[in-house]
């Protein structure tokens, strides 16, 4: 009964050893292999890549620059400090106030180009400190005043007819410290009291009267300017 025994677990033996036997192999060459190097998760980088490489680039948002503004179009727009007009004391240059020098004299009357045939008044303005004021007819000294206020009368007979300068200077310590002129056209008027170049004792003899012991001929070749001889 034993040996019956012996010879079964023997035969289970030998039958099991060939199974086992790879197992065990197996599992030692597994244990014997290098551990293999963990390899970076490269996954999120190319997403990340691929997001970047598709994705389409907005376009710069433009902004549209006001227009520049335009001097003298009555708008006071941004960047102007005037447009037409500035307070007291300023003009309005370039669209900028700019401050207006202090004048010294100004002429009020006559203005320029106005025809003067009847005696007219020259009147002046000027500033305290003024000490006289001339006034000028085409460059030479008709008057020179000294006393507020600054008026001439000027007689336009006693002029040649035509266009004439007229000049008015503030003085102060002697010196011409400013000077303003303008153009003014003289015409003759029988009875302006001057008898004229244009008149005679014949066409005028309220202007242009003869002498006592004087008779008006200007057809007479002794006779004066005013026709009288």
């Amino acid at each position: 009964m034993k040996k019956a025994i012996v010879i079964l677990l023997c035969i289970l033996l030998v039958a099991c050893a060939p199974k086992l036997a790879p197992e065990e192999t197996k599992k030692d060459h597994v244990q014997d292999l290098p551990e293999a190097e963990e390899q970076p998760d490269t996954t999120e980088t190319e997403e990340t890549f691929e997001e970047e490489g598709t994705a389409e680039e907005e376009p710069e948002e433009t902004i549209d620059e006001p227009p520049a503004p335009e001097c003298g179009n009555n708008i006071l727009e941004e960047g102007e400090e005037c447009d037409q007009e500035c307070e007291e004391g300023f003009e309005c240059q370039n669209c900028t106030c700019v401050e207006l020098e202090t004048k010294a004299l100004e002429l009020l009357s006559p203005r320029d180009g106005d025809i003067l045939r009847e005696s007219t008044e020259v009147v002046v303005e000027a500033e305290n400190g003024v000490e006289k004021v001339e006034f000028l007819i085409d460059g030479e000294v008709e008057r020179t005043d000294t006393t507020l206020p600054y008026v001439w009368r000027l007689e336009p007979g006693k002029y040649d007819a035509g266009t004439r300068k007229l000049s008015v200077k503030a003085i102060i310590d002697g010196e011409v410290v400013q000077t303003e002129q303008i153009m003014i056209i003289i015409l003759h008027r029988c009875g302006d009291g001057y008898c004229s170049d244009s008149e005679d004792c014949s066409e005028c003899p309220q202007d242009c009267k003869c002498g006592t012991n004087e008779t008006c001929d200007p057809s007479d070749s002794g006779a004066d300017s005013k026709g009288c001889y």
